[in-house]
């Protein structure tokens, strides 16, 4: 059985993209971990407050893993090659170089795709019940006092506590009557897997993949062609080493990643620039303008075009992970992912990078054991 071959270089990144699925499933609080600030309300840079609506007071709870690129990644900047991922050092802590920038944030997902992220939550809840909740796992419910800042994608909860909601783990240690099982250490292991009480689930199979070019205003856009993109993530073209064929030979050929089915948009939609989904990809234009800082909202109105352009209810509809390529100028990092969630987001040709792709395109898995080229 023949395998693509992995980049040396590639191995680091890949072993240490396995190592910090190990860490990241819950989300107790961390130094970095942004959420539980003062109580006062979130000052706004824009007048977009308003008050949440019924619609948006349950959602699922998520983790954002940040990378900042100076301080995540080094190399030679090509974003492409030889890079490798700094994960963390003694004291779990990544290097941020004192910057004071959040390495993880809090999230809620609505049942339409809206990612806001959490703020000035009651740092009891951090401490306490937060501490054992599972990224894109547990649901959470929001008061109806929490302020909704669209200009930061951002929800201020006021001091308040999310309440806890019914957990989607596939088993729910209450129902199981632990005290009158008796089990081998093998089965328990086996059992921690179904679960997913590490936070990982074992993921095989072909997985879709939705890569979408980003246009804004002013000409501001992802700036490499559309094929160019398809051949970083699916190789069709000259790129033999891309997302696709790296967890395809990680996996043994165990995890696939396909372009997601070909879709037009809807024959009422406006002629934008917009296109229909070929082989993978996408071009989704919102009329927005480039402001640093303000890549919650371009993904929310990113979300929102897709969901009118192809009449879904979540882009997760389109693809089992769908990765946002913005154009230079939105966001202060240069790429970061939704912990056990279909969403990933990259700062213009950052979305080419191999590494940065293995990275964001989160997979809770066992599946890496299969391949001793991946984990030692």
């Amino acid at each position: 059985m023949k395998f693509p071959s992995f980049r040396p270089a590639l191995i680091a990144s890949t072993i240490a993209l396995a190592a910090g699925l190990q860490d990241v499933a819950d989300i107790s609080p961390k130094s970095s971990l942004r959420g539980d600030a003062s109580k006062q309300p979130v000052a706004s840079a824009t007048n977009n407050l308003r008050a949440l609506q019924d619609n948006e007071m349950e959602g699922k709870l998520l983790v954002r893993d940040i990378n900042y690129g100076e301080d995540a990644l080094e190399g030679d900047g090509d974003g492409d090659s030889n890079l490798r991922r700094l994960k963390k050092n003694n004291k779990g802590k990544k290097n941020n170089k004192g910057k004071g920038r959040p390495d993880e944030t809090l999230h809620v997902e609505f049942a339409d795709g809206m990612i806001y992220e959490l703020k000035n939550i009651n740092s009891s809840w951090t401490n306490g019940k937060g501490k054992g909740k599972v990224s894109g796992k547990d649901r959470i419910k929001l008061s109806k006092n929490c302020i909704v800042d669209a200009g930061s994608a951002s929800i201020d909860l006021r001091g308040s506590e999310p309440e806890d909601m019914a957990s989607n783990k596939l088993f729910d240690r209450r129902g199981l009557q632990e005290a009158t099982t008796r089990r081998t250490a093998a089965q328990e292991r086996n059992l921690a897997a179904l679960r997913g009480d590490d936070g990982r689930m074992l993921q095989t199979g072909t997985k879709t993949v939705l890569a979408v070019k980003v246009v804004m205003n002013g000409g501001n856009e992802y700036s490499d062609s559309m094929s160019s993109l398809r051949d970083k993530v699916f190789g069709t073209d000259k790129d033999i080493y891309n997302l696709k064929s790296q967890y395809a030979a990680c996996s043994y050929d165990q995890l696939i990643f396909d372009p997601t089915p070909n879709r037009e948009i809807s024959s009422t939609a406006p002629n934008d620039g917009s296109t229909n989904i070929e082989n993978g990809v996408v071009t989704i234009r919102i009329n927005r303008d480039v402001v640093t800082g303000e890549d919650g909202r371009v993904n929310n109105a990113v979300t929102s075009k897709i969901n009118e352009l192809f009449g879904v209810s979540s882009p997760r509809q389109l693809a089992d992970y769908v990765m946002y390529c913005h154009p230079e100028g939105t966001m202060g990092g240069i790429a970061y992912a939704y912990i056990n969630s279909w969403n990933s987001v990259y700062k213009d040709t950052w979305c080419n990078s191999l590494s940065a792709q293995m990275h964001e395109v989160r997979i809770p898995m066992y599946v890496l054991i299969f391949s001793s080229m991946c984990i030692k």
